[in-house]
């Protein structure tokens, strides 16, 4: 939750409360400050958490010198859970890597004639002597395909167990830096994408399926 003051002054020891969760916090430089708060949920979704008391016992710390009662605008939206322990992405049904020329690629590929720019490393040894001549070599660099992450393709799981193995797999996704399309049902796919725009995207559709 972000705070500020009017006034801009720095306010420390602001001690946020809601329910049994408790957090402390203090305005910077700027007046303004952050304050997170651990909120159990039991449900997927949009909530509204509810009234949060704000307090300080500054400056002289001597018990609550002042408190305030806070009602966030906003609702909280509560991402699904994701499988502990899910099984590795799903294969896209063709060759789990492409490859495409690049100049800096592993594999050598195809000689071609030498154009003005072609870096040294890639000329072929055998042909140098002939600066008429003169082919390089051309690389080629593994490719990996995009992660297909589609709702048909797990009918054999629960309707929320199907919802927790797509969270799973779009944050190991993310982790493992691929790019990842969610197809869900009754909407438009969202990607292949990814990075944290992406992720909150496809994590914000998996939330916000209705209950079945």
């Amino acid at each position: 939750m972000a705070l500020s003051s009017r006034d801009g002054r720095r306010r420390r020891g602001l001690r946020g409360d809601l329910g049994h969760a408790l957090a402390w916090t203090g305005t910077g430089e700027d007046g303004t400050a952050e304050l997170a708060l651990a909120v159990p949920t039991r449900r997927r979704g949009w909530i509204h958490p509810g009234r949060i008391r704000l307090s300080t016992t500054q400056p002289l710390g001597l018990g609550p010198r002042a408190w305030s009662r806070l009602w966030p605008r906003q609702p909280l939206l509560v991402y699904p859970r994701a499988e502990a322990n899910p099984p590795p992405l799903p294969d896209t049904g063709t060759d789990a890597q492409r490859s495409r020329v690049h100049p800096l690629g592993d594999e050598p590929h195809q000689l071609r004639a030498y154009r003005a720019g072609d870096a040294p490393r890639t000329i072929a040894g055998n042909t140098a002597r002939a600066a008429a001549a003169l082919v390089v070599r051309e690389y080629e660099r593994a490719q990996q395909q995009d992660v297909m992450l589609d709702w048909p393709a797990l009918r054999a799981l629960a309707y929320e167990d199907r919802i927790s193995r797509l969270a799973a797999w779009v944050n190991l996704a993310e982790r493992e830096g691929r790019r990842y399309r969610l197809g869900l049902p009754a909407q438009p796919p969202l990607g292949p994408g990814r990075g944290p725009e992406h992720q909150h995207a496809c994590l914000r559709a998996l939330a916000l399926l209705p209950y079945a």
